[in-house]
């Protein structure tokens, strides 16, 4: 509880050092990795929105989805029936997919003089819903039988994370580039045994570019 009332507090002080002169929504993709699952790991095209609804304030809404490349792995299937082969080699399919919703402040570290281009630090907390659809081929689950095979989930959870941005300011330019990594939501009963997956810890590279609103 501590941990989430500092990090609210730390957004909220934090909020009036953005220094751009308009209200702006941003679009940005590239590529995102789990860092949870480090053996068979995950990766998606994340498609990212950054809505700033307030000039000078730091403060922004952000939502990212991922669409997902599906893991391929093998899993071993075993029978009683002695008129079978005791045992038989499935491939398995997880396809995942991952859904969030933002609120951050940006921190300005950095801002060169000549170009303007500026980096920020942006720290964000939000909710993220994450699920796995699990699929065994050519699985004759009348006479074979997977031991603790791993099953579809949907799970949702608060998530914390955070991002370095690079921004380039020259007039025209309003493109950037950031580095973003986020906790796994944090969850209660999420698995009844181990499965060969956990939920992600995405770490994802975008570029993007920023429209602004120049009302006066």
């Amino acid at each position: 509880m501590k941990l989430k009332v500092a990090f609210v507090l730390v957004l909220y002080l934090n909020m009036p050092s953005n220094a751009n002169a308009q209200s702006f929504i941003a679009f940005s993709t590239g590529i995102l990795k789990d860092l949870n699952n480090s053996n068979n790991t995950f990766y998606h095209i994340p498609l990212s929105v950054r809505i700033e609804p307030f000039k000078r304030s730091g403060f922004f809404i952000e939502g990212n989805y991922g669409l997902p490349f599906t893991r391929k792995t093998y899993a071993e299937a075993y029978t009683a029936n002695s008129a079978l082969p005791a045992h038989v080699t499935l491939q398995e399919v997880i396809k995942p997919g991952i859904l969030t919703v933002n609120i951050g402040g940006e921190i300005r570290l950095y801002t060169e003089r000549k170009s303007t281009n500026s980096i920020y630090l942006d720290l964000t907390i939000g909710v993220s819903s994450q699920h796995f659809k699990v699929s065994y081929k050519n699985y004759d689950n009348r006479n074979y039988e997977v031991l603790n095979p791993d099953v579809s989930t949907d799970s949702s959870g608060l998530v914390i994370g955070m991002a370095v941005v690079y921004n380039f300011n020259k007039p025209g330019q309003n493109m950037f580039l950031m580095l973003q990594v986020q906790t796994p939501p944090l969850v209660s009963n999420y698995q009844i045994y181990a499965m060969t997956y956990k939920l992600m810890a995405p770490l994802q590279l975008t570029f993007g570019y920023k429209l602004f609103n120049h009302k006066k």
